[in-house]
């Protein structure tokens, strides 16, 4: 049977990821203010954030360099159930296309899944509420490129113990990892040029929360060696910048 979409969805896909952010810093942002929405949306005295960078040995000509090879954002925002979970993957399936929830960044329920196909071609998701299961889920642009369309469903899965060493807030009561994976466009190829890029924007974007004590946003940066260990080298905390 013939297949009279509008716009095939590898077609979509390769449009939206080749039209995203500008780059990895403005991409990151847009989770970081999801993050501080969900944490208001569910009363949060205070919102922590992390964003880590993963740094893997690469070979080019011969000679071996540091190079980001994975970015985490985790929360302690409160998590989402399952249903919720697959949904954030969806494009313009967010949660704030009610006019009434529009209070950051992220409008148009086009937040997470575009900003994470700008920088990667693997996305995955881990959330959990109220000390309970672990849920995951994930966007392959592989998949949708050899004919998947369809998100799959959340399945209970445990947060790998790595990422427990890399951000404390995946012992949360409730919260949100994700992790970009396959990383083909990011702005920066080491952790220190994407720190300090992106930390005059991240303060000034959420200075407010900041100085308010509403949110605690934290970069840091672990090397892992071959066999899945992390090694701490940089953790840097966001400061409020008014311009």
């Amino acid at each position: 049977m013939s297949n009279y979409n509008v716009l095939p969805a590898s077609l979509a896909i390769r449009s939206m990821k080749s039209s995203g952010f500008k780059s990895t810093d403005y991409a990151v942002a847009e989770l970081i203010d999801n993050s501080i929405q969900a944490g208001e949306k569910n009363l949060n005295t205070k919102t922590n954030i992390d964003v880590v960078c993963v740094e893997r040995k690469i070979k080019i000509n011969n000679k071996k360099y540091n190079a980001i090879k994975e970015i985490l954002i985790v929360d302690d925002a409160g998590g989402m159930d399952p249903d919720t979970l697959r949904n954030s993957l969806r494009f313009g399936q967010g949660t704030n296309l009610d006019p009434e929830e529009q209070k950051g960044m992220g409008k148009f329920g086009m937040g997470l899944p575009n900003s994470s196909i700008s920088q990667c071609d693997l996305v995955e998701v881990y959330s959990w509420q109220n000390k309970g299961e672990v849920f995951f889920t994930k966007l392959d642009l592989e998949a949708i490129y050899q004919g998947s369309e369809e998100i799959p469903g959340a399945v209970k899965k445990d947060i790998p113990k790595k990422y427990h060493n890399a951000s404390n807030l995946c012992q949360a009561d409730g919260g949100t990892l994700i992790i970009w994976k396959k990383l083909d466009k990011p702005s920066w190829v080491r952790h220190e040029a994407f720190f300090k890029n992106s930390e005059f924007l991240v303060g000034r974007m959420y200075r407010h929360y900041i100085s308010s004590g509403k949110a605690e946003i934290n970069f840091k940066a672990f090397f892992e060696d071959g066999i899945g260990n992390f090694e701490k080298k940089h953790e840097l905390k966001i400061r409020p910048n008014d311009p």
